[in-house]
């Protein structure tokens, strides 16, 4: 079974190619390696994306 979130591919150093029902990498591994820049920015507790989502969510939160 094979998982695809094509919403998430950006953050992906590579993205694995599927033809025939069938998974296909171009080198070893599970293609999971993220790019530096995607792991900075979601990176806890200080990572933009995450810092970003934490005081949205605080907002909503908050009463009145």
């Amino acid at each position: 079974m094979i998982e695809y979130i094509d919403h998430l591919h950006e953050h992906f150093a590579t993205r694995p190619a599927s033809s025939t029902a069938t998974f296909s990498p171009d080198r070893p591994g599970i293609s999971a390696d993220l790019h530096p820049a995607s792991l900075t920015a979601h990176r806890r507790p200080d990572g933009l994306v995450w810092k970003t989502e934490a005081t949205a969510w605080a907002r909503r939160s908050m009463p009145g």
